[in-house]
């Protein structure tokens, strides 16, 4: 996920804030504060849900590059993703970079942020005519700004990005 690395110390034990746990339809999760994004135009098709929480896959490796992006507002409203930022993602179909660095200074531009700050991952989908195999959506990821809690689905205008990018 994308909690910064932090020291434990007296000073800051009394800030610390439990996880929420959130019942998905895949199971629950726990959420940190750290992973709760707004999302202020919503995702592409649910505009109306606009807080989200991140967390690992039940059931799956800590050093999994697979989260859940599930609703506050919508209990079956969630969303498997590939998080594309982990520094284990040669371990999943070999890939290194789904963007392009200019695609992704872009965004960064549009969004009045660093790079450092912006964070993406892919929505996975499957479906009856892929015999089970998965894809990711790489014409429109979501990238999150880890400093402002803040995130947006974002449709990229280049053709090599596909709807339907098989992952494996």
């Amino acid at each position: 996920m994308f909690n910064n690395q932090t020291d434990l110390n007296l000073e800051n034990f009394n800030n610390i804030k439990r996880p929420i746990t959130l019942h998905t339809r895949l199971g629950p999760i726990d959420v940190t504060h750290e992973n709760i994004f707004h999302f202020e135009s919503g995702l592409l098709g649910f505009e109306k849900s606009k807080k989200f929480g991140l967390g690992m896959m039940p059931g799956v490796p800590k050093n999994s590059p697979f989260m859940i992006l599930q609703s506050f507002n919508e209990d079956d409203l969630c969303f498997i993703l590939f998080n594309n930022n982990m520094e284990n993602v040669d371990s999943v179909g070999q890939i290194k970079s789904l963007l392009l660095k200019s695609d992704i200074d872009h965004v960064a531009a549009i969004l009045s942020m660093d790079t450092q700050d912006l964070k993406y991952a892919f929505v996975i989908s499957t479906n009856n005519s892929m015999k089970n195999n998965m894809s990711i959506n790489t014409m429109a990821p979501i990238f999150f700004n880890v400093e402002s809690k803040t995130a947006w689905q974002i449709v990229l205008n280049n053709p090599i990005y596909n709807v339907c990018e098989p992952l494996c």
